[in-house]
């Protein structure tokens, strides 16, 4: 019984960590509504003025971030839980294979989840700028997050 008050309470305290670490982001280059690295998905480093946004588009791309942002925030939060949950299995005195290998595959399946609505995230934000303005969002060779030559092990330059 005290070990698994324990666990609750541990899983618990994580849960806030992450949370507090996740909202505690800068306001991104220059500062504004739109987060770290414009528009908070790190899509680019231009800011509003330096696209040349009209104010209907900056109006357009707030309302999307904060779909994007409401739609996605279950999804997120349960893939945060399975990672605990898998943290658990692994800190366990026996490891379970079979139970760590099952909730891989589900934290495996609402990553896909997510990136798919990530990808229809962008090409909503894609809709709203023109071709030139599309092309210093997404620059060339975008990947997504992080630079080519990042830190870890991560799949570097291609």
């Amino acid at each position: 019984m005290r070990k698994k008050v324990f666990s609750i309470a541990l899983a618990a305290l994580l849960i806030v960590g992450t949370v507090s670490i996740a909202f505690s982001r800068g306001q991104g280059r220059r500062g504004g509504d739109f987060g770290p690295g414009f528009y908070g998905l790190r899509m680019t480093n231009q800011t509003p003025a330096e696209l040349n946004l009209t104010k209907e588009q900056q109006e357009k791309l707030q309302s999307l971030r904060v779909d994007f942002a409401k739609e996605t925030l279950s999804l997120r939060n349960e893939m945060q839980i399975k990672e605990l949950e898998l943290r658990q299995l692994w800190l366990a005195d026996e490891l379970d294979e079979e139970a760590i290998v099952a909730k891989s595959k589900e934290i495996s399946a609402l990553q896909n989840q997510l990136q798919e609505k990530q990808i229809r995230h962008r090409l909503d934000v894609a809709k709203v700028l023109t071709k030139e303005q599309r092309t210093r969002f997404f620059p060339a060779g975008y990947r997504g997050r992080g630079d080519w030559y990042g830190f870890g092990m991560g799949r570097g330059h291609r």
